[in-house]
C-alpha cells in the first residue's frame, strides 16, 4: 500500500499529519489546497435541526478548497471531523439564510469553493478539526489553535 500524500503548509513546511493553525492552508502534492477557519461561536436559528442530547454550545467553521489538481473535485468526498473536549462533535443542520451550508457540487480545475459547517460541541474553547480528502490516498490534516 502506498504511503499517504503528506500535506505541506502553504509556507512550505511539511505537515506529515502535524497540526495546522486554523486559517492556514494545506497543499497536497497534486495541487489540492484546503483550509478550515477558526471555529466561531454560533447560535442555531429556529430553522436548525438540533437533536436531544446535543452538547449545549455550537460553533461554525468554513471549509475552503482550491483545486489545483488536473480534474474536477467533489467536495462531498472530503471528510471533516471536529473533536471538542476530547469528544466527537455533532453536526447541526441550520437552514438560516446567513449560513453558507450548501457546499458546491463540484469544484472545477483552477477554481475554489467554500462552505460552512455547524457543530454542537462540548467545549468551544477546545476544538480541533480533522480534514481528509477521501477519494485518493491523502494524509489527514488536523487544524487547531
Amino acid at each position: 500500500r502506498p504511503e499517504p500524500a503528506a500535506p505541506a503548509r502553504e509556507d512550505g513546511e511539511p505537515g506529515r499529519g502535524d497540526r495546522v493553525w486554523f486559517g492556514d492552508s494545506v497543499r497536497y502534492a497534486d495541487g489540492l489546497v484546503v483550509s478550515v477557519s477558526a471555529p466561531q461561536a454560533y447560535t442555531p436559528s429556529e430553522h436548525a435541526a438540533v437533536r436531544d442530547g446535543d452538547p449545549p454550545d455550537s460553533v461554525r467553521v468554513r471549509v475552503r478548497l482550491t483545486n489545483g489538481t488536473g480534474r474536477a473535485v467533489d467536495p462531498g468526498s472530503i471528510d471533516v471531523q471536529p473533536v471538542s473536549g476530547g469528544l466527537v462533535a455533532r453536526r447541526v443542520y441550520d437552514y438560516a439564510p446567513d449560513v453558507l451550508l450548501e457546499r458546491p457540487d463540484l469544484v472545477a480545475r483552477g477554481s475554489s469553493g467554500e462552505w460552512d459547517l455547524v457543530y454542537a460541541v462540548h467545549d468551544p474553547e477546545d476544538v480541533t478539526v480533522a480534514l481528509e480528502p477521501t477519494w485518493a490516498n491523502y494524509a489527514v490534516a488536523v487544524f487547531s489553535w
